[in-house]
């Protein structure tokens, strides 16, 4: 009986040294494994608080990008209509500088235009002043034309013959000497020396003469020969005359 006690004592050892063993272990397990629930409990309280942080900052984001989609699309919106503004402008600045453009070759039409006009005023001026000279220069001439015309007329009558009687040739050198003083006054006086040997040419030219010697003596005592002298005289002052009036029209042409 001691003897079997004895060898139950070890195996009771054994298992009671197994059983505290066991007691232990399970209560190290327990002292391990409920800490470890627990830590994995908090840790997904923890994370269902954090998701929904999370979602509701999400929600909160959905509303903001909402938000900035709806201003993105005004924007659009907006950008399209400035868009089509910036159109109209553009178009209206080309046309405003193809006006301007235009303007300005129709500023410089109109500048030389003005060039030109005030050329042609100055070129009309010279032409005014010029005219104005002809202008003189043709009164003059008209009247040295008309003056010529009275030389004209002058030696129109100078051509006719001397009438053969006293009295018709008294008429005659009258009308003459008229002519002569309308054609050159200087004239005149030379007329009046004709005039005034007609009597004694006529006397001598009435005469009655024994012969040819007589009469030619009767010729040059009573002065008749100096008659013909003093109307070739005559006659080649009105010739002068002329030539000088001619030589002043042509001058004044000139």
């Amino acid at each position: 009986m001691v003897r079997r006690s004895w060898l139950l004592y070890p195996v009771g050892l054994i298992l009671f040294t197994h059983l505290i063993l066991l007691v232990g272990g399970a209560a190290v397990g327990y002292g391990i494994f409920k800490p470890r629930a627990s830590s994995a409990e908090a840790q997904s309280v923890e994370q269902t608080l954090r998701i929904t942080e999370i979602e509701a900052v999400i929600t909160s984001q959905d509303g903001k990008i909402t938000d900035l989609m709806s201003e993105t699309t005004e924007l659009l919106k907006e950008r399209v209509t400035l868009g089509h503004k910036l159109e109209a402008v553009t178009t209206d600045l080309e046309k405003q500088q193809t006006a301007s453009r235009t303007l300005q070759g129709e500023i410089s039409i109109t500048a030389k235009l003005n060039a030109d006009a005030k050329m042609t005023i100055a070129s009309l001026k010279k032409d005014l002043t010029d005219l104005k000279i002809v202008e003189d220069q043709l009164a003059v001439v008209t009247k040295e034309i008309s003056q010529l015309e009275s030389h004209r007329l002058l030696l129109i009558e100078l051509r006719k013959d001397m009438p053969e009687t006293r009295t018709p040739a008294i008429s005659y050198w009258h009308r003459v000497k008229s002519l002569a003083v309308k054609a050159d006054p200087s004239l005149g006086p030379k007329a009046d020396r004709v005039i005034r040997l007609i009597p004694a040419y006529f006397d001598w030219a009435e005469g009655e003469y024994v012969d040819t010697y007589e009469s030619v003596v009767t010729y040059v005592d009573t002065g008749a020969n100096d008659f013909g002298t003093i109307v070739g005289d005559f006659e080649k002052d009105v010739f002068l005359s002329i030539i000088t009036k001619w030589d002043a029209l042509i001058s004044q042409v000139e």
